[in-house]
């Protein structure tokens, strides 16, 4: 199941809402699946309590 999650780019560390995948892969909204500085690597931002959501379907 793909998961809608917060993302922070490891190298400019801008915050982008992604998907992550059951295989740890991550789908970006971005060009090239990159930050916009070049960055491929991203650390998940786990949540604090409260009920789990996802917006969109899918």
């Amino acid at each position: 199941m793909t998961e809608r999650r917060i993302l922070v780019c490891e190298d400019c560390e801008r915050v982008i809402s992604g998907r992550v995948e059951e295989d740890g892969s991550i789908i970006l909204p971005l060009a090239g699946n990159r930050c916009t500085c070049g960055g491929e690597k991203f650390d998940v931002v786990e949540p604090v309590g409260g009920p789990k959501t996802d917006a969109a379907p899918g």
